[in-house]
């Protein structure tokens, strides 16, 4: 389990690894996108 978001692995969205460590001391906004879920009829009024 990770200590803290720095130590989280991530993927960017050409599916090469990421850090959150490059980005430390910056001010982030963490989006889930959720991408590989199912349709939800908050989002896509199914």
């Amino acid at each position: 389990m990770a200590n803290g978001i720095y130590e989280i692995p991530v993927k960017k969205i050409d599916g090469s690894d990421a850090s959150f460590d490059e980005h430390k001391g910056k001010c982030c906004l963490v989006v889930n996108v959720a991408s590989k879920c199912g349709p939800d009829a908050a989002v896509c009024g199914a």
